[in-house]
């Protein structure tokens, strides 16, 4: 009689499923981070834009003046 060993039934994940899972909340921690920084750069890009149309616009009224 032969027996398959690598016979997985749906109850039992596979080994590589284990890892996926063991790794999950490493993922999420590195997405959270990563989803902040890029708010913080667009919004520091956000309040330099800003102040660079708010220093030309200075410089144009003053000329006028």
């Amino acid at each position: 009689m032969i027996i398959n060993v690598h016979y997985t039934t749906d109850s039992q994940p596979t080994p590589s499923m284990r890892v996926l899972i063991a790794f999950e909340d490493r993922r999420y921690l590195y997405r959270d981070v990563l989803v902040k920084a890029i708010f913080y750069v667009f919004a520091l890009l956000a309040v330099v834009v800003v102040l660079a149309i708010v220093r030309a616009m200075y410089f144009l009224v003053r000329r006028w003046l």
